[in-house]
């Protein structure tokens, strides 16, 4: 079974991450809210492997349930 998971992240507090969610949706991806992580942190800052080790804490929480 295929993990579908959105990451969406804005470089500061004054901007949203909807517009990312919505093309996301209107490119016909289904992801559950709870697969779907947003962050408010500069771009300048390596965002890899802190993504990963969300994906998969979220990913474990999930499986638990």
């Amino acid at each position: 079974m295929a993990r579908t998971f959105l990451y969406t992240r804005v470089s500061t507090i004054g901007q949203t991450t909807e517009n990312q969610i919505s093309e996301v949706k209107a490119a016909g991806f289904s992801v559950q809210s709870n697969r779907t992580i947003t962050e408010t942190i500069s771009g300048s800052c390596g965002a890899t492997n802190r993504v990963r080790k969300t994906v998969n804490q979220r990913e474990k929480k999930l499986t638990a349930m």
